[in-house]
């Protein structure tokens, strides 16, 4: 029902896009097909819509996802990057216990190279990738995160503006170097004295 939905609202807008969470091996994104397929069939033949299927992207959310990018990339139009459940999972901490918060640092040498990898797949299979959660509205952090390569920032309201004002004022190819330096650090605390975020 909701698929036939979507498909309906995709043939009167040309806005829509459909995100697929959670997403671990290319199987799912091949059964997710296969209903937007049927759920098309069903418009068709119920309704006599035929409509296209609007973009289609996956939120890398888990490691997994991580490593199987390019096989995903073939049937999709974008990318976005979960940060909180992607840094949960990577490090094995649950963000909502208070005792394991302070392991959780998204600045942590794993996360960083995990997010270039993200980067670097989406830029060999030309597609999008948004950075969304905490990390991407933390004006702290801006920099480094332009300077892996991210360029698309989705965030709470109430911090686009601080976050717009950090992306103005811009110097991409020092902080592309600001990045690579990260990239180098051994521990998420010589990466907070590099960035000079609060440790």
């Amino acid at each position: 029902t909701q698929l036939r939905a979507l498909l309906r609202a995709a043939a009167e807008y040309d806005n829509l896009r459909i995100l697929l969470p959670m997403l671990s091996h290319p199987q799912e994104l091949e059964r997710a097909l296969q209903m937007f397929s049927a759920a098309n069939e069903q418009l068709r033949a119920t309704r006599g819509i035929k409509a296209a299927l609007p973009p289609l992207g996956v939120m890398i959310e888990v490691p997994a996802a991580v490593f199987i990018m390019p096989s995903l990339a073939k049937s999709l139009s974008f990318f976005s990057i979960g940060t909180n459940d992607l840094i949960q999972y990577t490090m094995a901490m649950d963000r909502n216990n208070e005792m394991l918060v302070p392991l959780c640092d998204p600045l942590h040498p794993a996360i960083l190279q995990m997010l270039a990898l993200i980067v670097k797949h989406a830029a060999r299979a030309n597609l999008p990738v948004t950075l969304c959660g905490e990390l991407a509205g933390d004006v702290k952090l801006t920099p480094l995160m332009l300077g892996l390569g991210l360029r698309h920032l989705s965030m709470m309201p109430a911090l686009v503006e601080e976050v717009r004002e950090q992306v103005q004022t811009v110097d991409c190819a020092a902080f592309a170097q600001l990045a690579q330096k990260a990239l180098r650090a051994p521990t998420p605390a010589a990466v907070h004295k590099i960035i000079g975020a609060d440790s």
